[in-house]
């Protein structure tokens, strides 16, 4: 939808503008006017860049502030694990072939965590999650906990040689890898009754360093974006300026002509950037959702562009206009390419052959007296779905979230719900159809929810299909995840003490998961 939003200004700029120009040239008065609409449009463009560069700076201040934050949040927990470690220490845990006390294993986290912001770690760009930073003479426990399995360093790999670079730009004799996904996977098979009180916190530990690394990604690409717009507002000024020259010129040659629809063409490009940042955004957003793996093709960033040799011939006057007309003509045929992406999207969600889409719920209900006691303090509940038979039938493939309602039965307060906050975590898990398994870490997603204070009730559903899937994602913010990962409900002070929620007879936490998966048909 905004692609083709997008699509239509620009395709208006660069054929009405641009090649509209260049077919005029026969008309020196008419394209003279024109081309003053246009030198006004320059100027006008130069404005709108001042006031998306303040933004750029303001998103800037926002990622700098957010990594600042991460990091005290990294130190304050740091300072928790450290403070407990004398308990830890009387507390067993098993992690592999490594069997020993959670205090030797949290000795370890601490190292690695605290080497996260000062060693140079950045995520893995094409396994984010890995991490890598400068290599390390880690403890034998840390090495347990964080080393990544042969299959990761395989994938790793072939990720790299996929893309023709080298992995020893990841990790070799100066840089190491640790993994952080399984590093958590290991803690959680580590976790026992006795110790999950510990435990808890070390997972939580790796869970913020990788908050803070991606904290740290954002920071990055807020500055090159900052660093973008003071470039595009340069090349704005003088594309003006040499707007204002070629108007003067205009009545006087036509070559002017010419180069005044060549400029309109060069100005439209930068805004065809905008356009293929949105073609790219909707090809991963459409790779998340269905699984996909083959959308790259149907994004052609050399659309709207020509060799640099093509410009040269035409600047050297060894092309002329007409066929200069004809090669943009054709290189522009590439924006429509993006419109299959649509209709793989809207043809995942109507089944397939063998399988149709079919719609579910997941019923969960917390009533573990030491869950409820734990979350009538800290009014948190966090728990992780996977893709056992436990939570789902063996024939459901590819179960994604519908909705969620939270029933926190025995609560009271004085509104007729309990507004809580729903968290999906940034990894999820699928099973595809063929049976593999698929891991995606993403960014963390956040809902209000109205808790009842009632027993749920049992409501029909019918899995989201057709157009709706176009705009089902604005309705929930983790519409279409994977129901299996990590969540957290979340009640907040303000709405304890605004609302007088009281949670002394609390006896049960419901947290049903309307999803929609894919069954066999035959």
């Amino acid at each position: 939808m905004q692609y083709g939003l997008w699509a239509e200004l620009v395709d208006g700029a660069f054929t009405n503008t641009g090649i509209g120009q260049l077919l005029a040239s026969a008309n020196m008065q008419v394209a003279a006017n024109l081309f003053e609409v246009y030198r006004k449009d320059i100027h006008n463009r130069a404005g709108v860049e001042t006031f998306l560069l303040a933004a750029a700076k303001s998103a800037q201040d926002e990622a700098q502030n957010a990594l600042a934050y991460s990091n005290s949040r990294l130190t304050e927990l740091t300072g928790q694990i450290q403070a407990a470690i004398a308990e830890m220490n009387n507390q067993s845990i098993s992690i592999g072939a490594l069997i020993g006390t959670v205090g030797e294993v949290a000795v370890a986290v601490v190292a690695v965590v605290a080497a996260v912001p000062t060693a140079g770690a950045s995520l893995v760009a094409l396994a984010p999650d890995l991490a890598a930073l400068v290599a390390t003479a880690w403890p034998l426990v840390a090495q347990e906990v964080f080393a990544p399995t042969a299959q990761e360093l395989k994938d790793l790999k072939a990720s790299y040689g996929r893309v023709e670079k080298d992995v020893k730009d990841v990790y070799g004799a100066t840089k190491s890898v640790i993994t952080m996904v399984n590093s958590l996977q290991k803690l959680l098979n580590g976790t026992t009754p006795d110790n999950s009180k510990y435990v808890a916190l070390l997972r939580q530990a790796v869970e913020l360093s990788h908050e803070h690394l991606t904290a740290k990604l954002r920071n990055d690409q807020a500055d090159l974006l900052l660093a973008a717009h003071h470039t595009q507002l340069d090349d704005d000024l003088q594309l003006a300026v040499l707007a204002d020259q070629q108007m003067a010129q205009l009545r006087a040659n036509v070559k002017i002509l010419e180069d005044a629809g060549h400029t309109a063409i060069l100005s439209t490009q930068t805004y065809i950037d905008v356009l293929q940042a949105i073609a790219f955004r909707a090809q991963r957003s459409v790779e998340i959702y269905t699984l996909r793996d083959d959308e790259a093709a149907q994004v052609d960033f050399s659309s709207g562009y020509l060799h640099p040799d093509d410009e040269h011939n035409f600047a050297d006057g060894e092309m002329d206009s007409v066929e200069l007309i004809a090669k943009y003509s054709a290189s522009w045929q590439g924006h429509l390419k993006p419109i299959n992406l649509q209709s793989d999207y809207t043809a995942y969600f109507a089944g397939g052959a063998g399988f149709d889409l079919i719609a579910d719920w997941l019923y969960l209900s917390f009533t573990d007296p030491e869950q409820l006691a734990r979350f009538q303090a800290t009014q948190e509940l966090r728990f992780i779905v996977d893709l056992s038979d436990d939570f789902f039938a063996p024939d459901e493939f590819e179960a994604k979230i519908e909705a969620v309602h939270v029933g926190l039965v025995g609560a009271t307060s004085s509104a007729p719900t309990v507004t809580c906050k729903v968290r999906h975590g940034g990894l999820y898990l699928s099973k595809k159809r063929g049976g593999s398994e698929v891991k995606m870490v993403l960014e963390r997603h956040v809902t209000q929810n109205g808790a009842s204070k009632t027993p749920l009730q049992v409501a029909a559903i019918t899995p989201t299909t057709g157009a709706a899937t176009v705009t089902a994602p604005a309705t929930l913010s983790f519409w279409g995840r994977g129901v299996a990962g990590d969540w957290e409900i979340e009640v907040t002070p303000f709405e304890v003490t605004s609302k007088g929620v009281d949670f002394k007879k609390l006896k049960e936490i419901q947290v049903w998961i309307a999803y929609q998966a894919f069954v066999p048909n035959a």
